[in-house]
C-alpha cells in the first residue's frame, strides 16, 4: 500500500484559503492563506508537512506523537 500524502486543498467559493487535506476536518488547524507569493505558500505548506505528516499522520496523531516526544525530554 502506498503511503498518503498530504495535498493542499482549495475551494472555489474560498480561493484565498487553502487546508492541508489531513487536518481539513479540524478546525483551523492545517490552514493557509495567501500573504506572498505562490511560492510563500508552498513553502508554508512543506513546513506544515515536515512538522505534522512526516510519517503520512494526520493532525491528531502528529500533534500526539509531538506532545509525547515535547514531555520525554
Amino acid at each position: 500500500m502506498a503511503n498518503r500524502e498530504p495535498i493542499l486543498e482549495f475551494m472555489l467559493s474560498r480561493p484565498k484559503l487553502f487546508h492541508c487535506s489531513f487536518c481539513r476536518v479540524k478546525g483551523l488547524e492545517g490552514v493557509f492563506t495567501i500573504t506572498g507569493t505562490v511560492p510563500d505558500l508552498i513553502a508554508a505548506f512543506e513546513d506544515h508537512v515536515q512538522q505534522f505528516h512526516a510519517e503520512g499522520e494526520d493532525f491528531s496523531q502528529a500533534a500526539a506523537r509531538i506532545v509525547k516526544e515535547a514531555t520525554e525530554k
